[in-house]
């Protein structure tokens, strides 16, 4: 999902899971855990206006990244202190949003390590354009916004997605750039929906009756990606699976469990299935690269609202310069602790 100017209270857990199937710790033996470190952040479109923002969320220290949706900050920067200007670049993390080639290859020297892939191509959430796009799928009469999702019938089908993948990730591959550019691994395409049911999404999801959401969808794009050949940003041939570092989850939930369900299950792989589909992933066996578990983006929802209101627990509010003492409060996530209380449940007791 992305929302214009709205922030998300986002968590990356970097480290691998523990079995997920052996019995959940108390939340007293939870608390003696030695917890994987968590790392949390914000994607928002807001500081493209407010600068200042940018400024204040770098100084509050509860920032380790930061994302927009794009593989540029688009920020004017240049009334920023030097030392904010640093943390910013080094703290920003690109995305290659859709099928759409970037115009640069700047981003390779930014700081960041990672480039986050295609964004939600599981389901479909098109732009909306008032009147013109009234009664279109998410669309009111009056609304105006940027796409949400990548799910369009180019990406939708992860046998077309994958062969979107192998052509982008092989020319990143070929991308000239400094000795010494930090941004060296890539994440997966991020998935909203579940690891199962495995859904037939080679349909073009823009067709008034067809079915929105691509259910399992990482699973088809591992099977046929694993049968393409990519190389890796540093040069090494292998499969166009094996590239990846990372897989990211986004979870809209309503509590601190739903959110560990959805990435057990990614964990575990459908119900009734002979192996757990990504744990070899997560274990670096069966000749699959070591990869890793993200939460990209998490927001909370409220059971009394509908699905487009979310919960008002800011996870901090920032002052802006001249503003007569007015906070402005950006946030429609929840705290980075809530997040982190989901991840400990992860955990297995003998870590």
């Amino acid at each position: 999902m992305r929302k214009t100017l709205h922030w998300l209270s986002i968590a990356v857990a970097t480290a691998d899971l523990k079995d997920p199937s052996s019995p959940l710790p108390t939340p007293a033996a939870a608390l003696k855990l030695k917890k994987p470190p968590l790392h949390c952040g914000v994607g928002t479109n807001t500081f493209t206006d407010c600068p200042q923002c940018l400024e204040s969320a770098m100084n509050s220290g509860a920032i380790d990244f930061w994302w927009n949706w794009d593989y540029v900050p688009k920020v004017d920067m240049s009334h920023l202190p030097t030392e904010v200007i640093s943390k910013a670049r080094k703290s920003f993390t690109p995305m290659i949003w859709g099928t759409k080639l970037p115009k640069n290859f700047s981003f390779f020297s930014l700081g960041s390590e990672y480039l986050m892939g295609f964004n939600e191509p599981d389901q479909y959430g098109p732009a909306c354009a008032g009147e013109l796009t009234r009664g279109s799928f998410g669309c009111g009469e009056e609304e105006y916004r940027p796409a949400t999702s990548a799910g369009f019938a180019a990406l939708f089908d992860p046998a077309k997605a994958a062969k979107e993948w192998q052509k982008l990730v092989n020319l990143l591959a070929e991308v000239p750039r400094e000795p010494g550019a930090p941004l060296t691994r890539l994440a997966a395409p991020s998935m909203a929906q579940n690891a199962e049911p495995v859904d037939d999404c080679t349909h073009d999801p823009a067709l008034p009756e067809a079915r929105k959401y691509c259910r399992g969808w990482l699973q088809s794009f591992k099977a046929i990606a694993l049968t393409l050949s990519c190389k890796t940003l540093s040069g090494r041939q292998t499969n166009c699976w094996d590239v990846i570092d990372a897989l990211p989850i986004h979870g809209y939930a309503r509590s601190a469990e739903e959110i560990k369900q959805k990435l057990q299950q990614y964990h575990r792989g459908p119900t009734g299935a002979t192996h757990e589909v990504f744990q070899e992933d997560f274990e670096g066996t069966q000749g699959r690269s070591m990869k890793k578990l993200w939460l990209t983006e998490a927001i909370r929802r409220v059971d009394a609202l509908p699905f487009r209101d979310y919960s008002k627990t800011m996870p901090f509010s920032l002052r802006q310069p001249g503003d007569h003492g007015q906070q402005r409060s950006f946030g429609v996530g929840e705290l980075c602790g809530w997040l982190d209380d989901a991840w400990t449940i992860l955990v297995d007791t003998n870590t």
